[in-house]
Formats: structure tokens, sequence, C-alpha cells
């Protein structure tokens, strides 16, 4: 009974071992993703268009050794160093497939690459500036600086003769006023064309956006304690520069003051003296009638 089970246990493991080498052998077929990898590729030239990230192959051979493929990771050579500007036809070779032996290669998708090519060329140009974002109310642009003037391009020719200038966006705050500020500049040129240095600056010059308006003033006089005075013209007229956006404001116009201040020491008699002025914010003076005003001073 013993010698019956070791004959019953011998025939499972032959019979098992014949199962394995014949399912081994058995030929079967996958398709495996293979990513492409460029090599001999000229440095003046650049693939435009055409060129997949991958290509697949199906592949026929033992069933054993068919199953190992999976999981793993395979690269197709593409030999580029004939490439040429315009249309290149480029056929995917079996014997590039990096799978030999027992392996045999039954079918390439796409069995051949279109690959649109053209030269690699630099050209020096010019910065145009492209502002962008609102100023401030009455501020406007003066000038604009680029930071360098000029940058490098490089890139397809089809691509690079047709670009005449390489724009750069400044963004600008609201609260930007009248200064001279650098701002941080943003090239926009086509996809796959680079620029030389890849950042830059822009100088920004605002100024303020005024009007001149002509202000009549009634003068007011600060007299020291026991003195009296007399003004012999109570008005001075103004002509001042103010924001555009405030020459109709009363309130802002109202601001403008002609004050008087009789100093502490002075002397009975008629005396022409200087007057303070008190302008609003952003106004400039551009003249006043009269320059000093005739007090006669008694008292003391």
């Amino acid at each position: 009974m013993q010698r019956h089970w070791q004959f019953v246990l011998l025939s499972v493991f032959i019979a098992t071992t014949l199962w394995f080498m014949v399912t081994g052998r058995e030929r079967v077929e996958t398709w495996v993703d293979m990513r492409i990898e460029m090599t001999g590729m000229p440095p003046d030239m650049i693939v435009l268009d055409g060129l997949p990230s991958k290509i697949s192959a199906r592949i026929r051979g033992p069933k054993g050794l068919i199953r190992g493929l999976n999981g793993r990771e395979f690269s197709y050579p593409l030999d580029l160093s004939q490439l040429k500007q315009g249309e290149n036809v480029i056929s995917v070779l079996p014997d590039n497939i990096p799978l030999k032996g027992a392996f045999q290669v039954v079918e390439i998708n796409p069995p051949r690459l279109q690959l649109q090519a053209d030269s690699l060329i630099t050209r020096t140009l010019p910065v145009e500036v492209l502002p962008q974002g609102a100023l401030a109310p009455d501020v406007e642009i003066g000038a604009l600086l680029p930071q360098p003037e000029t940058v490098k391009v490089r890139g397809a020719q089809s691509l690079v003769s047709a670009i005449e200038s390489v724009n750069a966006t400044v963004r600008l705050s609201n609260g930007t006023m009248p200064k001279v500020a650098d701002f941080p500049a943003v090239y926009t040129v086509p996809e796959g064309v680079e620029v030389t240095p890849p950042q830059g600056r822009v100088r920004v010059t605002t100024r303020l956006v005024t009007t001149e308006v002509v202000l009549k003033r009634k003068v007011s006089l600060e007299l020291p304690e026991g003195i009296a005075g007399k003004l012999h013209s109570r008005y001075v007229t103004l002509t001042v520069q103010v924001p555009r956006s405030k020459a109709g404001s009363k309130e802002y116009l109202n601001a403008a003051r002609v004050v008087l201040a009789v100093p502490d020491n002075i002397a009975p008699g008629r005396h022409a003296l200087k007057y303070r002025l008190e302008l609003p914010e952003n106004a400039l003076l551009v003249g006043a009638k009269p320059a000093a005003l005739d007090i006669s001073i008694s008292g003391r």
C-alpha cells in the first residue's frame, strides 16, 4: 500500500512538470509599449510635430517568457542622425526592438513616423513693454524702459523668423503714484521658443495728470496780542496746478488758503510782508499775485 502511494505522488509530480513544460513552450502574443528614446539628433535641429511619446509592438513568444514582460519598461532607440528640415518619414525597425532570442516581433504600431523638423536659430530682438493694470487716479505713464532692452530668442526657424519683438508684460498696481519704480517683467514668446535671459525688469516712470486753475483767496490775518493791523489788499490770486479729477471739487479747492502771520516784534507803520500758502495735497503753485501784502500796523 505504501509503494502504491509513492507511485501516485511520482505520477502527480511528473504530470505537473510536463504541464509546466508544455504551457511554458506554448507560444502566445502580447502588446508591449515602448517609450521613444531619440538618438543622434543634430544639435541645430528640432522636431516640431509627429513624434509620439511611445510605440507599441506585438510580440510573440513562449507563454512563460511573455508573462515575464508584464510590468517591465522598454525603450525604442529612434535614430535621428539623418533628420532634415521639413518632413521626414522614418520607419520603426523590428531590429531595434529590444526583445531578441525567443521573442518575435509580429507587428509595430505605428510602423513609420512622419516627423516635421526645422532648423534651430538664434536672434537678438528688442523688448516691447506691455503694461497691464489700472493706475491710481490722475496718474499716467511717462516712460517705460525695459531692462535689458534686447534679449536673445532661440527656437525653430519658422517660429523665430516671424517674431519682430519680445513682449514684456508688466503689471502696475492701482496704488502706483508719480515716481520711478522697477517692476518684474514676464516675457511672452511662442511655445517652443527660449528667451535669454528668461526674466527681466521694466523701469516705469509715472507722472501726475494736472490742470491749471485760478483761485482768488481772502487773506486770513493772524495778529499778535495787543497789535492792530489793516490790510491794504484783502485778496490774493493764485494760479495752481491740481490733479485733473480735483479741478471741479469745491471741497478740495477750498483747502487752499492764504495766511498772513504778523511777527510779534513788528514796529508800527506800513510794511510789505510775505504770506504763507496752504495748498491741498498734490497741488503745485504756479504763481501768486501780489507776492507780498501791504499792512499798516498800529498799537503798542
